[in-house]
């Protein structure tokens, strides 16, 4: 066989691995200005601006529900009150009928 015939199949899977390997390189090189990295930047922003406007209605809710609950809480205490007025007037409605012949 002649030296030429392996030398070139050899030579020809040098450079295509070195070109893919080259290719590869640049397209993942991490550079905000490819395009993949450029378009992965620009969603990344998309997602963070999404999650704060999510944060930010949250809180609001958050918000807007402590204060239910603490009208809610004061409408309680009102009910216990009245409640314990009930209760006494009960109890002495049936002392009042225990009390007769």
């Amino acid at each position: 066989m002649n030296a030429t015939a392996i030398l070139i199949p050899i030579a020809v899977a040098i450079i295509a691995a070195l070109g893919a390997y080259l290719a590869s390189a640049r397209k993942l090189s991490g550079k905000i200005g490819t395009s993949d990295a450029a378009e992965l930047w620009k969603e990344s922003a998309s997602i963070r601006q999404d999650y704060r406007e999510e944060l930010r209605s949250a809180n609001e809710r958050t918000r807007k529900l402590e204060e239910s609950v603490d009208k809610l809480n004061d409408v309680n205490q009102l009910l216990a009150l009245d409640n314990q007025d009930v209760r006494a007037q009960l109890a002495e409605c049936q002392r009042r009928l225990a009390e007769r012949p």
